[in-house]
């Protein structure tokens, strides 16, 4: 029996807490809850399935259940791969495509409502809360984008909100691809890539600028492959199977190298979260998740095996909760599957849903509270946004 976090859970906030973006140019509304069909129709509308269905009078049934838990509410045709998201706000996400190429879509309608063109492969992106200062004094936020250049030059770039220009960040990452962004309390963004150097950036009042990298022994500067943030410790997971950290005073700018978290299993690790102030849960391509307890001088157990009775490798996790506040574990895999536990007192596989058919690259807590809904969003590589809503 592997044991889960105890207790009931936690409860889930409405909203995304750092998609609302005061000064962003994207407007949306809520989304809709699927057509309804026909008295006696009980077929699923084939187009729904592959997230091109326009018909407002569509007979067909727009919204299916799974295990009795989960309502397939909402799907979304990108109509090209998607190699990386990030929520924007209630109504709308941001995706990253083939050719550099970033469309936002409205989750209510499907449709575009803005569109970038980077000029890099992008595999990771993150929206900033909103950032005030004497040139924007109603705020403005930033959409950060990372990955790689043709001549395999690591880029990471961001689009200002406001004036939807971008900006190229220079004088950071020497090489690699820019694998992993994450955005600290007080606004800053740590970014991470295939020279396994941490970079940290900051906003200077009109643009973003860099600060500076984290010193840490060049024998552990494998590359890294996710990030997390957890209080004043920055966590950064490599393809060597360790984990990095390092303690970070945000009232001076300083850092300080801690150590190696080592989980035993000699793969890459894909996804790193932090939650509840407290826990520290990664997963690995082959299949091992890992759990550490800040408050118990990082004690660690292993969490979950995916693995253990199908070929699943987990590509990104989360935690959220249902809507009797039951605490999830949600695995997204390679395969496009996304496997559901229970994971309050034990951990307990619930059940596994074929949402996609390529590999799922982000999985996020998603709640609209004026909509009721209250679930997760994926995408994926084969181009579809998929909204799931907890039932009951």
């Amino acid at each position: 029996m592997n044991p889960g976090f105890g207790g009931q859970g936690f409860n889930q906030q409405a909203g995304n807490p750092r998609g609302r973006g005061r000064g962003g140019p994207y407007r949306g509304h809520a989304p809709r809850r699927g057509s309804r069909a026909k008295q006696g129709t009980s077929k699923l509308c084939k187009n729904f399935q592959k997230g091109t269905c326009n018909n407002p009078s569509c007979g067909f049934l727009h919204q299916f259940t799974y295990d009795n838990n989960l309502v397939c509410i909402t799907r979304v045709n990108a109509n090209d791969s998607v190699f990386a998201s990030a929520l924007i706000n209630e109504t709308q996400i941001a995706v990253a495509q083939r050719g550099g190429i970033i469309n936002v879509f409205d989750l209510s309608n499907g449709q575009t409502v803005g569109n970038f063109k980077l000029g890099a492969n992008i595999n990771a992106m993150k929206f900033t809360p909103p950032y005030n200062s004497e040139k924007f004094p109603h705020g403005v936020s930033f959409l950060f984008c990372g990955g790689f250049l043709k001549n395999k030059a690591p880029y990471l770039g961001c689009i200002n909100c406001l004036t939807n220009e971008t900006q190229v960040l220079q004088g950071g990452h020497q090489s690699g691809s820019v694998n992993a962004i994450e955005i600290s309390s007080t606004g800053l963004i740590f970014s991470a890539s295939g020279d396994g150097v941490v970079c940290v950036w900051f906003f200077n009042g009109s643009e973003m600028q860099f600060g500076m990298t984290l010193d840490v022994d060049r024998n552990l500067s494998k590359e890294i492959l996710s990030l997390c943030i957890l209080n004043d410790t920055i966590l950064a997971g490599n393809s060597s199977g360790f984990i990095l950290g390092w303690k970070y005073d945000y009232t001076q700018n300083v850092s300080q190298f801690q150590g190696v978290l080592e989980p035993q299993m000699n793969a890459k690790v894909k996804s790193i979260i932090s939650f509840q102030d407290r826990f520290i849960l990664c997963a690995a391509d082959n299949g091992t998740i890992y759990c550490w307890d800040s408050q118990k001088e990082f004690a660690g157990w292993q969490f979950a095996n995916v693995s253990e009775k199908t070929q699943v490798h987990p590509e990104c996790i989360t935690v959220t909760a249902n809507r009797q506040n039951e605490t999830i574990l949600l695995v997204a895999s390679l395969s496009g599957d996304v496997m559901v536990y229970s994971a309050a007192q034990e951990v307990k596989f619930r059940f596994k849903i074929s949402l996609h058919g390529a590999q799922v690259n982000n999985i996020v807590p998603y709640s609209n509270t004026q909509a009721g809904f209250l679930g997760f969003i994926t995408t994926s590589k084969d181009g579809q946004i998929v909204l799931m809503n907890w039932a009951g």
